[in-house]
């Protein structure tokens, strides 16, 4: 897992810069960075724009975005296993607990919930992780049993 880096504050930058770049990195919108930054002026969106405009203001939101990204510390092999929980959730295959309040008291109860669109959805992205929609992903000679394919990408044999 990678460490969150601190930023140093550019040199080049005034602190409205600074903050509109910072609020811009949180709502991706433009407009409502501008407004929350420049409140009392007339003309908020055309400061944005100016600002975006400048190389070192590009510069300091791409810094947050790779700080942003390195914060976030997904992994691959995180996001396989939700989807595969998801999946077996969603076709009936596991149980989702579930909390019920009945008469002032509540449990927890394990219900099989069939959600067709939301498995379909996770089976298209497991597949598309494991590269079964590229051309020649699948060896059409031997038959679907035979063949199996970790999600690393890598296709195996029994």
């Amino acid at each position: 897992m990678a460490a969150t880096q601190t930023l140093p504050t550019p040199k080049d930058l005034n602190r409205q810069e600074i903050a509109f770049s910072q609020e811009y990195v949180q709502c991706l919108d433009i407009d409502d960075a501008a407004k929350r930054v420049w409140r009392n002026s007339p003309r908020p969106g055309f400061l944005a724009r100016q600002a975006m405009n400048r190389a070192e203001v590009a510069e300091y939101i791409d810094s947050l975005w790779i700080n942003r990204s390195l914060s976030t510390e997904l992994t691959t092999r995180e996001v396989l296993y939700n989807l595969r929980e998801l999946r077996d959730q969603c076709m009936g295959r596991k149980p989702v607990k579930q909390t019920v309040t009945k008469g002032g008291k509540s449990k927890v109860v394990e219900v099989y919930k069939y959600n067709a669109a939301v498995a379909c959805r996770a089976l298209e992205l497991l597949g598309k992780a494991a590269g079964l929609f590229e051309d020649g992903a699948l060896d059409e000679k031997k038959p679907a049993a035979v063949q199996q394919i970790n999600f690393i990408g890598v296709k195996m044999a029994k």
